[in-house]
């Protein structure tokens, strides 16, 4: 997959243009309600923000990470990292770039 794809998949979920309602939110609910294994690497970057994220990886050789992110002020942004040879703290660090960056 491309990090394009996975942006337009994010996209039609969010939007519920994938699912109804219910799975839509059923979908959801699963991601951001994940083990914390799984929320290392941008749910620890955007500290004050609803981050729902689905990740790939093969320890620190690939890190894929895939986000709708939902800022307090209600804004909501999609951020795809397909990586390799990062790691889960880089990807932690790009999205405290991020989220500094995004307006508040």
């Amino acid at each position: 997959t491309s990090a394009k794809d996975t942006s337009l998949l994010l996209q039609r979920l969010y939007t519920k243009k994938q699912l109804n309602t219910e799975y839509t939110q059923a979908f959801l609910d699963s991601m951001l309600n994940q083990d914390a294994k799984y929320r290392r690497g941008l749910p620890s970057g955007f500290t004050s923000a609803k981050v729902y994220n689905k990740v790939g990886w093969n320890e620190n050789i690939e890190w894929h990470d895939a986000a709708i992110v939902t800022l307090p002020n209600n804004k909501s942004y999609i951020v795809v990292v397909l990586s390799k040879n990062v790691g889960y703290k880089n990807v932690s660090m790009l999205a405290q770039n991020i989220s500094t960056a995004l307006p508040r």
